[in-house]
């Protein structure tokens, strides 16, 4: 079981348009399609006027973690490193779904589709399969 880290105010202000942007670009093909698409409905509920504070300083905490590199599950670690960083966007977006609308899921969607153009839906989203014998490896 994945611990949730408290979301406060530390990641809310290491969060940046420009280094959210960045870091998704950066780690895309590690982290996998539908994991951006749910970090990027975020985002864009974030920026919707429509949206309560309270939901956008849950959001903002939420990507703030994204782009923190040092956390629960230290990022670099093959395989498992964004983890913990999945399940922080989806208990995030599980708090504030009432303020995710189908605009946002699109313009996610959108977004992250014109990055991964071109590609496989395989190769697009890599899935961590684990062996008998334990050994974990994302195809």
């Amino acid at each position: 079981m994945i611990a949730i880290p408290r979301l406060d105010e530390r990641y809310a202000r290491r969060f940046s348009p420009e280094s959210f942007f960045e870091k998704s670009k950066r780690v895309g093909k590690v982290v996998g399609r539908e994991t951006l698409e749910k970090a990027f409905s975020l985002y864009y509920a974030m920026r919707d006027a429509d949206t309560p504070a309270w939901a956008k300083t849950t959001i903002l905490a939420a990507l703030g973690y994204f782009i923190v590199p040092l956390d629960a599950i230290v990022d670099v670690l093959p395989g498992a490193g964004y983890a913990d960083d999945l399940g922080v966007i989806l208990f995030a977006l599980s708090t504030v779904a009432a303020h995710v609308k189908p605009a946002h899921l699109e313009q996610a969607r959108k977004r992250v589709a014109a990055w991964f153009e071109g590609e496989s839906e395989t190769k697009a989203t890599p899935k961590l399969t684990v062996s008998g014998s334990g050994e974990a490896s994302a195809t």
